[in-house]
């Protein structure tokens, strides 16, 4: 709800360690715009007749807080807003992601730049929009208003967020629509962009790969993979996609990085293998009982356990000191 106050934006997360773990606000932002599994329509409610009141009043807020972004002249947050909107409401985690306008009829692009709550997509008093439309239809993962954006209107699928220098591709990748994300890069082969499936951000260096990954998108995975999306690019820190899939406890899609090659013992800029990022102690978005199914899973693949970070510490070491019980004890040790 901290996102819908008109005070402030960005959490504080407390979580009782004795460390401070630090989210990049990229990955914190993606994750909760881009997976449906959060919204409160596919949650788990004791008395299912909860539900519609929970969304009623969701919308109720989210409305109050669009108009207060659009009031304020915030173009890019009333567009970001509107994004994370399609998803928070969405009705069905599976399958293909389709916007519906006010009315639950399929959007068009019309009715979603003008009625719809993504607010003006247009250049407004000669300024280009902060986001652009084509980087805004592949955010929403529609992959029939994607047609209409590209194949019709002619958005340039080669277009980069003005601010993060994220790609068409990343931000299908990001949410969760294979069929969009095909569709992208089937357009931008057909103009010889064959390697756009490989194209970071300008800053953190993240690759539709390592964004499908980091939110469990595993099917997204797949295909990145068939369209030959390299598994040793890595990001600004040196984590590769498999470094991201320890971290967050993805073990489906370490299992396809792997079979295509992936190298299990990865080190990143402060040594730290993808075991390593298995024995830590915090996941703020990812399956900490998933980071044991990956340790299982590298370790299988011959994954070594002497190898030892910036620090001099090994995976075990790290379990230990982070109190990982269930990693501790895959690698040999306990928790004391």
């Amino acid at each position: 709800m901290i996102f819908l106050t008109p005070h402030s934006m960005n959490p504080l997360v407390l979580t009782g360690r004795p460390r401070l773990a630090v989210e990049e606000f990229a990955d914190f932002w993606s994750f909760r715009a881009n997976t449906r599994s959060g919204s409160v329509a596919c949650g788990s409610f004791t008395d299912e007749a909860d539900r519609p009141q929970f969304e009623a009043v969701l919308r109720e807020m989210w409305l109050a807080k669009m108009e207060q972004l659009a009031a304020g002249g915030q173009r890019m947050m009333t567009t970001l807003f509107g994004v994370v909107e399609a998803k928070l409401l969405a009705s069905a985690v599976d399958g293909p992601l389709r916007i519906v306008d006010a009315a639950g009829a399929p959007a068009t692009w019309d009715s979603i730049s003008r009625a719809w709550t993504l607010g003006d997509l247009s250049s407004g008093g000669g300024q280009e929009h902060p986001i652009g439309a084509p980087i805004v239809a592949a955010m929403l993962g529609d992959a029939a208003l994607l047609r209409e954006a590209f194949d019709e209107r002619g958005a340039d699928v080669a277009a980069r967020h003005a601010a993060t220098g994220a790609t068409t591709v990343m931000h299908a990748a990001g949410a969760g629509a294979a069929d969009a994300v095909d569709f992208l890069l089937n357009h931008a082969k057909a103009r010889g962009l064959s390697r756009l499936v490989d194209a970071g951000t300008s800053k953190l260096g993240i690759t539709p790969l390592d964004r499908a990954v980091r939110c469990g998108h595993a099917d997204v995975v797949r295909l990145l993979l068939r369209h030959d999306a390299s598994v040793a690019v890595a990001r600004s820190s040196g984590c590769t996609p498999l470094h991201a899939a320890a971290e967050m406890g993805r073990c489906e899609c370490a299992a396809a990085l792997l079979q295509a090659g992936a190298d299990v013992d990865a080190a990143n800029h402060d040594g730290a293998t993808p075991l390593h990022l298995c024995a830590s102690g915090f996941t703020l978005f990812g399956s900490q009982a998933g980071k044991a199914d990956v340790a299982r899973l590298l370790l299988g693949h011959g994954a070594r356990r002497d190898v030892r970070n910036r620090d001099g510490r090994t995976a075990l070491d790290v379990a230990a000191a982070e109190a990982n019980a269930a990693v501790a004890a895959l690698l040999g040790g306990g928790c004391g």
